[in-house]
């Protein structure tokens, strides 16, 4: 976790868990749960996954174990790079309604680029 410290409006904003948020979260053993969420807030600020502890600011670390009633320090036990994490990246995924692109999927968004941002077919 870096010292880097962010505004009360940022950890308002960006690090505040919803009621389905902690009922996701809460849904797991209690050693995973900070882990898990930090993934799921940072995924949701930054748009990819938290590879490392060092990419975490302290204060957003402690405003959700706030949040989840646990110790800041439970973050230590996390490994970022098993196979837990990778479970965990895979289900905030389906969470928030992400999924593989489909063929209609392409052939959808084919039209729409070309329709919108290349009308004139360059």
């Amino acid at each position: 976790m870096t010292g880097l410290h962010i505004s009360r409006e940022d950890l308002i904003g960006r690090w505040s868990l919803s009621y389905s948020d902690i009922e996701f979260v809460n849904g797991k053993p209690a050693p995973a749960r900070l882990g898990l969420a930090v993934q799921l807030k940072f995924f949701a600020a930054h748009g990819f996954f938290v590879q490392d502890h060092a990419s975490i600011p302290a204060d957003s670390v402690s405003w959700l174990a706030e949040q989840l009633g646990v110790e800041s320090g439970a973050m230590t036990e996390y490994d970022f790079s098993g196979r837990t994490a990778r479970r965990h990246c895979a289900e905030i995924l389906q969470y928030l309604g992400f999924r593989r692109l489909k063929r209609c999927d392409r052939e959808e968004l084919t039209l729409w680029i070309a329709g919108e941002l290349c009308p004139t077919g360059q």
